[in-house]
């Protein structure tokens, strides 16, 4: 009968901890995309700044990248929310494969993404990451109900040490997103001031 007891309590603490974690996931992920959502991401670029700060030693840097999809009210308006949907999946995907398994992304709110970038060695790789981005999207094709749906977007890029406050990157990245979009949109601008290339 104990035997028993315990098997039964042990398979209940397994389902109370799947469980948990199931919730965990549903808490830090965007419905619609299936990356982070800005919970998410907050926790691990916490987290990620915590672990460069206590390995300071190495001199890595970390880079965070906002995009904000250009033009984006008029894909509704003319195609219907069903087709914006389509088209916020699609960037999610193509988020997906720009950047590496250990980096993040996250849809940071409407048609605003947010990319985090761990262990950047210099503002030459942020540039080439940020480059590649503004090629893949380019050469996306989304569509919806047998209509082609052209995507553009707007990126701030900024590269930060682990000393950094979390609260002045976002602002940076928003303040260089912001001037891209001054800039014509369908551009990024990259802040990585005051980081010089590492060996």
């Amino acid at each position: 009968m104990s035997a028993r007891i315990a098997s039964h309590t042990s398979v209940l603490t397994r389902l109370l901890a799947e469980r948990a974690q199931a919730l965990e996931t549903l808490a830090h992920t965007d419905f619609l995309t299936g990356l982070l959502n800005r919970r998410g991401m907050l926790t691990r670029l916490t987290e990620e700044r915590n672990r460069l700060s206590r390995q300071n030693s190495s001199g890595a840097l970390f880079a965070v990248l906002l995009i904000d999809l250009d033009h984006f009210k008029q894909v509704n308006d003319e195609h219907g929310h069903a087709a914006g949907d389509t088209v916020l999946v699609g960037v999610a995907e193509v988020l997906r494969r720009s950047v590496r398994d250990y980096d993040a992304c996250a849809r940071w709110g409407g048609e605003e993404f947010l990319i985090g970038l761990f262990c950047v060695r210099s503002a030459a790789e942020l540039n080439a990451v940020v480059n590649k981005l503004m090629r893949a999207i380019r050469t996306a094709e989304f569509t919806h109900e047998g209509t082609p749906l052209h995507i553009t977007w707007s990126v701030g890029a900024v590269l930060a040490s682990a000393e950094e406050d979390i609260d002045s990157l976002l602002l940076r990245a928003d303040t260089a997103c912001y001037e891209a979009k001054k800039q014509g949109r369908n551009c990024a601008i990259v802040d990585a001031e005051g980081h010089s290339p590492l060996n």
